[in-house]
């Protein structure tokens, strides 16, 4: 990754946000190159029917258990990245067997099974975040023990065999290759190359203020891109939506607008250097997510 060669300095201390943990400038690059190609890799796979099932409703439950769970943070974005993806396809599974079905009352074979799935999702959505609490810690990992005791506290009874067939269920549709990243991924590995770029950068708060509006942009994802596509004169089509280098990049300079305005502009300067993406893309969507956050 020869263009990102020069924008390294040597890691005076840890990793801001994990202090026991020393990355060098190696690794870090290393990493970063990887996560971009990943991230390449979602954006060219990316149709229409992606981040349907990423709706204002099925954020806030997700968020609202692992909050109730006490789990790490990257669990809640893993596990809404988790859900959509297994929804879509187990939607789209069932759909087709009941359309190639020999059955002359498909219409209503096929209301039977969406009212299975509606009545289901609560089942799916814990079964996701049991998923990425894997992903993320095995300490706070949940156990279907856990599990069967969270759905039974939220009056929904369900058995520890019925809780492992659902965690088989997803990983079956998914073909057992989970997602591993998200954009928080994104966001702390760009500020981690900010913090040792920018030795006067109060990075810790700009960390916090990135995750309150990275929640901002999950719960508000198609009002967010509403506003981006009435907003600007550049083209952001579909993929933009999967773009998690851009939305992070975005993340960091709307934080860092709300927290100084007046010094944002080499923070940008800087954002722009590290991901190669142009300053006047990154100030479109930043601007849309400063509004939105503010209206929160």
């Amino acid at each position: 990754m020869n263009k990102h060669s020069k924008i390294f300095g040597s890691p005076p201390e840890p990793y801001f946000s994990v202090s026991e943990l020393y990355l060098s400038s190696d690794i870090l690059e290393d990493g970063l190159k990887t996560l971009a190609d990943k991230n390449q890799e979602l954006i060219n796979k990316t149709t229409d029917d992606d981040n349907y099932f990423k709706d204002g409703k099925s954020v806030e439950l997700i968020f609202n258990i692992t909050k109730k769970l006490d789990l790490p943070l990257e669990v809640r974005f893993l596990a809404v990245e988790l859900f959509d993806k297994f929804m879509l396809k187990h939607v789209n599974e069932l759909y087709e067997i009941v359309v190639s079905s020999s059955s002359k009352e498909k219409q209503l074979d096929w209301s039977s099974v969406e009212a299975r799935i509606i009545d289901q999702v609560p089942l799916r959505a814990v079964t996701c975040i049991q998923l990425a609490s894997k992903l993320v810690s095995h300490y706070k990992a949940l156990t279907p023990s856990k599990v069967k005791r969270f759905l039974s506290s939220c009056g929904l009874q369900y058995s520890i065999a019925s809780v492992v067939k659902s965690e088989q269920r997803v990983l079956r549709t998914l073909d057992f290759r989970l997602v591993s990243s998200s954009p928080l991924t994104y966001i702390e590995i760009l500020l981690e190359v900010l913090r040792r770029n920018c030795r006067d950068l109060q990075v810790n708060i700009l960390h916090d203020v990135s995750i309150t509006l990275l929640d901002v942009t999950y719960l508000q994802k198609i009002y967010i891109y509403q506003l981006l596509a009435a907003s600007s004169d550049t083209e952001f089509d579909l993929k933009s939506t999967n773009d998690h280098l851009f939305l992070a990049a975005s993340i960091i300079i709307a934080a860092g607008y709300l927290i100084d305005a007046e010094s944002n502009d080499k923070l940008m300067e800087q954002v722009s250097l590290i991901t190669c993406i142009e300053e006047a893309d990154l100030i479109v969507l930043a601007t849309v997510l400063v509004k939105v956050g503010l209206e929160e």
